[in-house]
């Protein structure tokens, strides 16, 4: 059974994870809910006004009462600037699965970020809310995603025709990934994250 804890707070290296405020709707829309370079493979609309973002952002809010919601703004820590999200948005607790997705502003694009970021979810998922298997899907085109997948571990499982449709109303193809907790266990770990705010976290 997954024990879940919720959005908090994670710290690697250069980021920090965590819940969305409201006061971070504008540098979204600058960082990335505008960007159709970004937001062409997601399935909400690339955002025209910060007020859109701002209304995401509240419902966003909302969501962070339940505890399974995990939904985080990635900081860079350096500058203290929300530059991407990622989130476990699909959970199957009968068969202890979930899946991960994850978008980063173009500037941050090609400098390990995103694996990053991903990393310090996956160990949440794995160690504290105990996931047995964590999938995640990129349409076929979409290259460079599929690479952060493999980077962290994540082994391909072949292709869902069809499967995804963008904020268009578009379907298309993804190519679906995953993790097992059994590889999560084999994998070298040299840097993991602290997680801020969890039980075993303040043991630690």
């Amino acid at each position: 059974m997954m024990k879940h804890c919720g959005t908090v707070a994670i710290e690697t290296e250069r980021l920090l994870l965590r819940r969305f405020r409201l006061k971070d709707a504008q540098a979204m829309f600058d960082n990335w809910a505008s960007d159709p370079l970004v937001t062409r493979y997601m399935k909400r609309r690339t955002s025209a006004r910060v007020v859109d973002v701002k209304k995401h952002l509240r419902s966003v809010c909302v969501a962070y009462r339940k505890k399974n919601c995990y939904n985080w703004c990635i900081v860079d820590r350096a500058t203290d600037t929300p530059i991407g999200n990622i989130g476990v948005f699909e959970f199957f607790e009968t068969l202890g699965s979930a899946r991960v997705g994850y978008c980063l502003s173009r500037t941050y694009w090609g400098r390990g970020i995103m694996p990053e970021a991903l990393r310090a979810v996956m160990q949440l998922m794995f160690e504290h809310v105990g996931v047995r298997r964590l999938e995640c899907v990129h349409q076929i085109d979409n290259l460079q995603s599929g690479r952060v997948m493999s980077k962290c571990g994540m082994l391909q499982e072949g292709v869902l025709r069809k499967a995804y449709r963008n904020h268009c109303g578009e379907f298309f193809d993804v190519v679906q990934y995953a993790i097992l907790d059994t590889d999560y266990a084999a994998l070298d770990h040299p840097t993991p994250a602290r997680i801020v705010r969890t039980k075993k976290a303040r043991k630690s």
